[in-house]
């Protein structure tokens, strides 16, 4: 592996960024504890300015994994060899001009891309073409497999595998709510339902709901940040879509995101702005106890001793795995949301120059491959694979 180091500096929109890529026998230049870094690519390698959102393709073929990361430019595609070991295959182009913000979710075979660049609307790729890849052919540029034109922008998106259906939020449309597709036939998605009654949503997850609250038992859900507060939504049927609740807290700046335990009973929330506004004294995480859907309690807040920005977390079994920005990704036992708590079990820092506020560092993290191997994209830096 490479060993060799250099640095670079450059100024991005307005943001300056330092970047610096090492081989992977330098993995002692970044913090961690209980991770074991495996690997990682740099901006350079990628051809891209900065990175964003990031989620994983799992093939059923052969259970060959694949990370896609979301750049200024496009979507890159990265294949898990063994070990762990990322090997940059290519990228999926920006449908039209470059957006810091980009988003890409998968359903099957097929991911689906959004972002805020006016006009870009809802990619489709059918990644069964990764198939074929082979490092003999370096890095390849593909082609949308479709186009839907129906939105321009959008902010994220969300998934419901078991119903096939998309969700696209924070768009041009419905003050910013729910767009819903069916895509029953991936290539073709087709909207099948629209909600904006609750404003903006930045962020949300839907689950089929299986929790302790016998009345919504089998129904769809989709839990939300939007901005004020915590929104649950009943979308079982997308052409008559109900608010089962919303609920506000104190000190809230920006309800980012949001991700519901396995078995229904809790509810973390990150607040994106509560830290630079100086509401808060560390990161904070709200832990909602969510046994009663229509009326969520706020169990209790963990907060950090970093006062890093917190943005992305994904819960899987008792541990949830937070990407906070400057202080990378940290993962957390979740064991004790009951009495309010939450303990750090591992972490990798994915910017070691300080874990302060600010908008530099790991946007997001996938930690949901089958082979335990963590995605970690770092804005201004590199994609990282590690392991707990």
């Amino acid at each position: 592996s490479r060993t060799k180091i250099w640095y670079s500096t450059r100024y991005l929109t307005g943001i300056f960024c330092f970047t610096a890529v090492f081989g992977q026998n330098d993995s002692d230049l970044y913090p961690s504890l209980n991770m074991e870094l495996m690997g990682m690519v740099s901006l350079e390698e990628m051809s891209v300015s900065l990175t964003n959102d990031v989620w994983g393709w799992t093939d059923a073929l052969d259970a060959t994994e694949y990370v896609l990361l979301g750049s200024d430019n496009g979507v890159c595609f990265v294949k898990l060899e063994s070990g762990g070991v990322p090997h940059f295959m290519g990228r999926l182009p920006t449908h039209n001009s470059n957006s810091l913000w980009r988003d890409v979710k998968v359903i099957g075979d097929y991911a689906y891309v959004v972002s805020e660049a006016p006009g870009h609307g809802l990619q489709v790729f059918d990644l069964t073409e990764l198939r074929d890849w082979n490092e003999s052919m370096g890095t390849v540029i593909w082609s949308e497999s479709n186009h839907v034109s129906g939105v321009s922008t959008g902010h994220n998106l969300a998934v419901h595998e078991d119903s096939n259906t998309l969700y696209v939020l924070g768009s041009n449309l419905q003050s910013g709510g729910v767009m819903i597709y069916d895509v029953s036939n991936p290539l073709t998605p087709v909207l099948t339902g629209i909600y904006g009654e609750s404003g903006f949503f930045h962020d949300a997850q839907i689950v089929t709901y299986t929790g302790p609250d016998s009345d919504y038992q089998g129904d769809i859900i989709l839990i939300a940040a939007n901005i004020s507060g915590l929104v649950i939504l009943n979308v079982t049927n997308p052409t008559d879509v109900v608010q089962i609740s919303y609920t506000s807290y104190l000190n809230a700046h920006y309800a980012h995101q949001v991700w519901m335990s396995d078995d229904g009973a809790f509810i973390l929330m990150g607040d994106e702005l509560d830290e630079i506004s100086s509401a808060v004294p560390g990161t904070r995480t709200l832990i909602w106890d969510a046994q009663n859907l229509d009326l969520p309690q706020l169990a209790g807040q963990h907060t950090s001793n970093m006062l890093a920005t917190d943005h992305n977390q994904y819960i899987s079994g008792e541990l949830t795995y937070q990407s906070n920005y400057k202080s990378g990704l940290r993962i957390l036992d979740t064991s004790q949301w009951s009495s309010g708590l939450l303990t750090e079990v591992a972490y990798f820092d994915v910017y070691p120059e300080n874990d302060t506020t600010g908008f530099l560092g790991s946007w997001s993290n996938y930690p949901f491959f089958a082979s335990g191997y963590i995605a970690v994209s770092s804005i201004d830096r590199a994609l990282f694979i590690v392991k707990h």
